[in-house]
């Protein structure tokens, strides 16, 4: 009796162990079978990561944005079909981001020096930004408050700055949760956060980074920009300092134009118009054609007190161009 029972047990061992046997055993022909299908999520949007960042490497904007047209019809196309893919929205996002930027034919720190904060985007720019914010922010909600990479913050920050998608002060608190920014490999991105931190009355923070983390003193641009944000925060002198050392250091016209030309403006600011009018005389001199100058030059001879001069010189302007509407309402004060 009581070997039939040690048997019985034996049995429903073996019978056990040969179940979990088959079981296993399953699992693996099922994971062999059908493991492209595992793997493909994870396998194409590992290659839109690899063709996106490929891409916004390019240096040509002309060959980026041709590159972009085809690459934005797939992320678009991968995202609608993976539909709870936070990574899907993000590729998606970036790629749109950087046809925004080919369509504003600016990048952020361009933008800066030739404009400041005066700036105005075409239609399809404007665009393409709004797609970014879309898809950037249906990948975080879709990540249900994982952590987002810096990369993805900066750029749905950047598009929404761009825009005016909401108030400035949401762009900082998006900003803000950035833990760390000596990580962030892209001069233009650290860029856009130091003018994001005077902007929002943290200049010294906003200084501090852009000189350790900006790339500012590498080349010319980064000095012409350094400039433009020491002129956004209104540290005047630093940002004359700034200016009259590239014009002593370069032999570009277009920086030695965008030099005068910002000198001008400061000194104006400061209701010095001797100094104003010499500056936007000489970057005339470098470009006889660009009539915003003369329109400076005329203020300037307005505010010295000349104001012949100054009609004369608005009236060549509106010669030029009949419907400049800023000159027209200067002609109307007179």
């Amino acid at each position: 009796m009581y070997y039939r029972y040690k048997s019985k047990r034996t049995n429903r061992k073996v019978y056990k162990l040969l179940g979990i046997f088959f079981l296993i055993a399953g699992c693996v022909l099922v994971f062999v079978e059908f493991r492209q299908y595992i793997f493909f999520w994870k396998y194409t949007s590992q290659r839109l990561f690899q063709r996106v960042d490929s891409i916004s490497r390019i240096s040509d904007r002309t060959a980026r944005q041709k590159d972009l047209v085809s690459l934005l019809k797939i992320c678009d196309d991968y995202q609608n079909e993976n539909q709870l893919s936070p990574e899907g929205f993000f590729i998606a996002g970036k790629a749109h981001y950087l046809m925004g930027e080919c369509c504003a034919a600016r990048s952020f720190s361009e933008l800066i020096i030739n404009n400041g904060l005066s700036y105005s985007l075409n239609e399809k720019a404007h665009a393409e930004f709004l797609n970014a914010i879309k898809c950037i922010n249906k990948g975080i909600v879709l990540a249900d408050g994982g952590d987002t990479d810096p990369q993805y913050t900066i750029l749905l920050a950047r598009a929404i700055f761009y825009t005016g998608y909401y108030p400035n002060d949401a762009v900082w608190k998006i900003i803000s949760k950035i833990d760390s920014f000596n990580t962030i490999r892209n001069s233009d991105d650290i860029r856009f956060i130091a003018v994001q931190c005077v902007l929002n009355g943290k200049i010294e923070k906003g200084l501090d980074i852009l000189n350790r983390y900006g790339g500012v003193d590498d080349t010319v641009d980064g000095q012409l920009f350094l400039a433009a944000v020491y002129a956004l925060a209104s540290r005047s002198t630093n940002a004359i300092m700034e200016y009259k050392a590239i014009l002593k250091k370069s032999s570009n016209s277009e920086v030695l134009k965008l030099a005068h030309m910002n000198l001008g403006k400061i000194y104006f600011s400061q209701s010095l118009y001797d100094e104003s009018l010499n500056h936007f005389t000489n970057a005339l001199q470098i470009d006889e054609r660009d009539m915003q100058l003369k329109v400076w030059i005329g203020k300037s001879y307005s505010a010295l007190g000349n104001k012949n001069r100054a009609k004369a010189i608005w009236s060549e302007v509106l010669a030029v161009d009949n419907h400049n509407e800023e000159v027209r309402k200067l002609l109307g004060f007179m």
